[in-house]
């Protein structure tokens, strides 16, 4: 799987979307981990991207040819999505930026987010919750009762590179129904340096 990530952000609230801003169980405006001063802000604009390896060229295309922003700063997933409806586009990426993303967003700022990526399930079925929480990815294990997953059929010529995609949704429904998840702050994810997950001070200079 890559290492690299391509977010995609959704700008304008989509028409009559609820903020739930009455309900403190679902508070949409402020996630509930990561402190107001973290240097990962909100995607803002219609579209933007990030990938640690894009160069100065490549982000200068993406912008001329498709009107594509750049993200100036390896996030390495943490990005705020409680102030607008979001869609992550991350096909493929390391577990630890699946868990980074819904981390900064644990509690009702994940009902803004739609998550197209590899099966968050099937990582579950696949490792027990000891492991995952031995790798450091604990919302990844703590997410399974809230998650509906719609998986993706695979239409490429090469099977084995997009077999495990699946659109992930956070209901305000379901956030909640299992409120007790959001009762205590986890702390920020530490990974093993083997960990794919490309670190900030692994960005190739812009």
């Amino acid at each position: 799987s890559s290492s690299s990530s391509r977010e995609r952000n959704v700008g304008d609230r989509a028409e009559g979307a609820s903020t739930n801003e009455d309900d403190p169980r679902l508070c949409t405006r402020s996630p509930m981990n990561g402190a107001d001063d973290n240097p990962c802000p909100s995607l803002l604009g219609a579209l933007a991207m990030f990938d640690p390896c894009t160069t100065q060229a490549e982000a200068e295309a993406a912008l001329r040819a498709l009107n594509v922003s750049f993200a100036p700063e390896n996030c390495e997933g943490k990005y705020n999505c409680s102030d607008q409806p979001t869609v992550l586009f991350m096909p493929h990426c390391c577990v630890e930026l699946y868990n980074n993303v819904l981390w900064r967003n644990w509690g009702g700022s994940l009902a803004r987010v739609l998550l197209l990526g590899n099966s968050l399930t099937r990582y579950a079925l696949m490792a027990s919750t000891a492991t995952l929480l031995a790798q450091g990815v604990r919302c990844v294990a703590d997410i399974q009762p809230v998650v509906s997953e719609h998986p993706i059929d695979n239409s490429f010529g090469l099977q084995t590179a997009f077999n495990n995609l699946s659109l992930h949704i956070f209901s305000p429904e379901k956030l909640a129904e299992h409120s007790v998840l959001w009762e205590k702050q986890i702390p920020e994810p530490e990974y093993d340096r083997s960990a794919e997950l490309v670190p900030c001070s692994g960005l190739v200079a812009l």
